[in-house]
């Protein structure tokens, strides 16, 4: 194996950490129409570009990584450049990415059961996954109050410009994560308090079991290297 092909294969859930990264940092900059909508389009073209890297090894899962991925761009550039976007199609963009973003996790998880070795990139993934868990609950959160308004009660004025890119559930719903809950969203409606309660437990289940098993196994691992020629 070449050292190009080593290096690819050994950080291939990098870049797909960069992008999400990327993508909560940029949340309450991006948001809007005109340049923020561009973007925030760039910045799901990244995500969308480093999860066919990270699944470059099954030709199945990007077969419908491509197929949902495409149908995501494909609104997301409607999104962009038309002034107004019928609500259908935001509903159809809003869920297109929704499910891209599960199938991301599913696709991690698929990855790790095959994974005999736990190196940094592992780490990587996991720690991807942690932030998709946060963004796919944002979504959750903006198509129910979408589709039942008053769901959430807000102490500041609320920004609802785009269902995708909706700044105060994407804070709400990591600060939720967390478990912080500072109290200036609060759920009202029964199917809001049911995701509050759902993405509270598995933040935490999330990091107590899975992310610190990965962890411990990573320094077991490095424990057990042989130490380098020359050293006892």
């Amino acid at each position: 194996m070449n050292p190009l092909t080593r290096l690819m294969e050994s950080s291939k859930f990098h870049y797909l950490l960069v992008s999400l990264a990327l993508m909560i940092v940029s949340y309450p900059f991006i948001e809007g129409r005109g340049l923020a909508a561009h973007l925030f389009l760039a910045i799901i073209l990244a995500i969308f570009f480093s999860s066919l890297y990270m699944l470059d090894h099954s030709p199945r899962l990007r077969l419908f990584a491509y197929f949902n991925g495409g149908m995501m761009l494909l609104f997301g550039m409607l999104s962009s450049f038309m002034p107004v976007l019928p609500q259908v199609l935001e509903v159809i963009f809003a869920v297109s990415t929704l499910s891209f973003f599960v199938f991301l996790v599913m696709a991690i998880f698929a990855d790790f059961l095959h994974t005999k070795e736990v190196t940094a990139d592992t780490i990587s993934g996991a720690a991807c996954v942690y932030l998709l868990i946060g963004i796919i609950w944002s979504l959750a959160y903006g198509l129910l109050e979408h589709i039942y308004p008053g769901s959430f009660r807000f102490t500041v004025p609320k920004q609802t410009i785009h269902l995708t890119n909706t700044s105060s559930f994407s804070y709400f719903s990591f600060v939720t994560l967390t478990t912080v809950g500072f109290g200036d969203i609060t759920p009202v409606s029964k199917g809001a308090k049911l995701l509050v309660i759902m993405e509270a437990i598995l933040g935490q289940l999330y990091i107590a079991i899975f992310l610190a098993r990965i962890i411990g196994s990573y320094q077991r691992v490095k424990k057990s290297d042989p130490p380098p020629k020359g050293e006892k």
